[in-house]
């Protein structure tokens, strides 16, 4: 059953336009993962801000699924209650789970925008044990896809596990974000480790690297200065999105528990968001 948790919107919250129409199970769902080398790079920011992007922006429908065990996705949407287990992305990775998504309804969207908790017990230790642990999401979202969702957006936990190598099998697309100044060494890390998780699962088709989000730009800094010296060390050409700035209002936001467009829907930041989801959707 969904629930609806309401947060009182801004006023003059911009009205999305109409809705496309929702997916059927003969058409595969969009699936992003957002991917880390390190903890506390803003995924869930990221995250939480793209679904709203894709709500207000194209109208869709979107659930972003929770795979971090420090559950920081309610405290971004908004969500103050504490589910029990069998209401969280736990009960996704049960064996006898059958297709009841557990999600819940925010930032007043009528369904538009739904999330699926995360919790501590969901771990890749949990999963060892398990045939074809790598691929559990990738198989249970082709049997059991959630309905009426046109985007779905899995949230990681920082580095690489059973957990974030899952993400990265079930999705269509991936992005990496990391801090400004983080080392180089990591981002090519993270891209060779994606690159050999594809290979070991002989994923067909292969995600799609939409390239990298960097966060926590010091508000002197232009992006050319720190994209330039950053495109000279990585070892893959890759796409580097407008980097998101350390900013007051969008921290304002993420401690509201609400998307950073509904307190600032004319801000050019918000432009960063549309062109994440506008290079694949």
């Amino acid at each position: 059953m969904t629930k609806s948790v309401r947060i009182a919107p801004p006023q003059n919250m911009p009205k999305p336009p109409e809705s496309k129409p929702t997916n059927t199970q003969t058409k595969q769902i969009p699936v992003l993962a957002v991917i880390s080398p390190e903890g506390g790079s803003g995924k869930t920011c990221l995250a939480v801000n793209l679904a709203y992007a894709a709500w207000q922006a194209l109208g869709l429908r979107v659930l972003v699924i929770d795979l971090d065990q420090n559950i920081s996705l309610p405290m971004f949407t908004g969500v103050d209650e504490t589910p029990v287990a069998e209401e969280t992305s736990l009960k996704v990775f049960q064996k006898n789970f059958t297709g009841d998504w557990p999600v819940i309804s925010v930032f007043d969207s009528d369904g538009y925008v739904q999330i699926t908790h995360g919790h501590a017990e969901l771990t890749g230790e949990l999963l060892s044990s398990r045939i074809g642990k790598e691929t559990i999401l990738k198989r249970i979202l082709k049997k059991y896809p959630p309905q009426n969702i046109d985007l779905i957006i899995v949230d990681t936990r920082g580095g690489f596990d059973t957990l974030t190598n899952n993400a990265i099998a079930a999705s269509t697309h991936t992005i990496l974000i990391s801090k400004v100044g983080a080392k180089t060494l990591q981002i090519n890390t993270a891209i060779t480790k994606i690159a050999e998780l594809i290979e070991a699962l002989s994923l067909n088709p292969a995600p799609q690297l939409l390239g990298l989000v960097l966060n926590e730009r010091e508000q002197l800094d232009t992006d050319a200065q720190i994209i330039d010296g950053l495109c000279n060390e990585l070892t893959e050409d890759i796409r580097v999105f407008p980097i998101i700035p350390r900013y007051g209002w969008l921290k304002r936001a993420n401690a509201m528990g609400v998307p950073f467009g509904s307190l600032r829907p004319s801000d050019s930041l918000n432009e960063t968001f549309r062109s994440i989801l506008k290079s694949f959707l």
